[in-house]
């Protein structure tokens, strides 16, 4: 048996003021957000006790934060794979993972003036990477009739940084 599916979601928002209208300057943008999200996965029954399992996922993200000078983006990619055996419920059953993400952010922030009319940047964090991969397993073992014992393992290795200009 072979099964799979795909899955898209995009959003688009001009947004809303983040400030009552007494409030608000001349600095004072909506808080608008636009993302696309897109999952493609799949089983398939390589026998009658294992399955295999893919996903992959894609995530683009641009938000305005109020101000034209306080803006983020996110982009991210996914990817897993998993091996599943099962035997039935009173024997044997396990489940190895393996992974791997692909993170990029960028993000800003900015001081405004009492009077809301000018503002200036404080935080550019204009590069923040970052990756994982890891494995991880669980393995069910019948100690008797409906009781069992769960022994797993999870490692996994990750990389990230920070690239920002602060101004004061």
């Amino acid at each position: 048996k072979y099964s799979g599916y795909i899955a898209t979601k995009y959003f688009d928002s001009d947004g809303y003021y983040l400030l009552g209208i007494d409030q608000r300057g001349t600095v004072d943008l909506k808080a608008a957000s636009d993302n696309l999200a897109l999952n493609i996965g799949s089983d398939a029954e390589v026998s009658d006790t294992l399955t295999l399992s893919f996903k992959v996922d894609y995530f683009k993200e641009h938000r305005v934060n109020g101000l034209a000078l306080s803006t983020n983006d996110t982009k991210s990619y996914n990817f897993s794979l998993s091996l599943i055996g099962f035997e039935g419920e009173d024997s044997l059953s396990w489940q190895i993972n393996t992974y791997y993400r692909d993170v990029d952010f960028r993000n800003s922030f900015a001081s405004v003036t009492d009077d809301r009319a000018t503002t200036r940047m404080v935080l550019d964090q204009f590069s923040v990477p970052g990756k994982g991969m890891g494995l991880n397993g669980l393995f069910r073992v019948p100690l008797s009739e409906g009781n069992k014992i769960e022994v797993g393992f999870d490692t996994r290795r990750m990389e990230g940084r920070t690239n920002e200009n602060n101004r004061n």
